[in-house]
């Protein structure tokens, strides 16, 4: 009788204690997938609320209008040059959440760029025209603004981080710059 291929002896390999020609092959993880959407959806809501912010602030400028705050009106330039600023940073958000759907680090670092930027926006606003941000009495203030900014901007590069923090997310080694 002659011995079958299957009859061979089976090497076990002593770090893993399974055979030595397993080979084990997993979907990639979904989290990309996941960030991915998220940061779109997130960067084309706030686009579309700035959008609509637009449409509202001409209605606070307008001194023939119910809505009609000084403030505003005497800081307009500043007020409509940061939201276009920030639509623009949202776009690249939104452009950053495309590549990581696509599975490329270079979404992250994009996003990551983009959230500082924004921050870096917020902060120059925040300190040069304080009567934007915090006129009413009944704010927190400049301070407590800048810390809660702060804050939100570091959790958020956090959330965008996370398919680069798991295994097997299969996220390409492509980088920004």
């Amino acid at each position: 009788m002659q011995p079958s291929p299957y009859d061979q002896p089976v090497m076990i390999d002593p770090m893993t204690g399974m055979p030595s020609n397993v080979i084990i092959v997993q979907q990639p993880n979904a989290s990309p997938t996941v960030m991915g959407i998220l940061i779109i959806i997130y960067g084309a809501g706030v686009s579309l609320l700035s959008l609509l912010a637009l449409i509202g602030l001409g209605m606070m400028m307008d001194s023939n209008s119910e809505l009609y705050d000084p403030v505003f009106a005497n800081n307009s330039g500043v007020i409509y040059g940061s939201m276009i600023l920030n639509l623009i940073l949202m776009g690249m958000l939104v452009f950053g959440g495309v590549l990581i759907l696509k599975r490329k680090s270079r979404g992250i670092h994009l996003c990551w760029l983009a959230i500082g930027l924004i921050f870096a926006l917020d902060m120059i606003v925040e300190l040069t025209y304080p009567e934007i941000s915090a006129a009413d009495p009944n704010s927190f203030g400049t301070g407590i603004n800048v810390a809660i900014n702060a804050v939100c901007n570091i959790v958020c590069g956090v959330l965008v981080a996370i398919p680069l923090m798991i295994t097997n997310s299969g996220m390409d080694d492509s980088r920004l710059f």
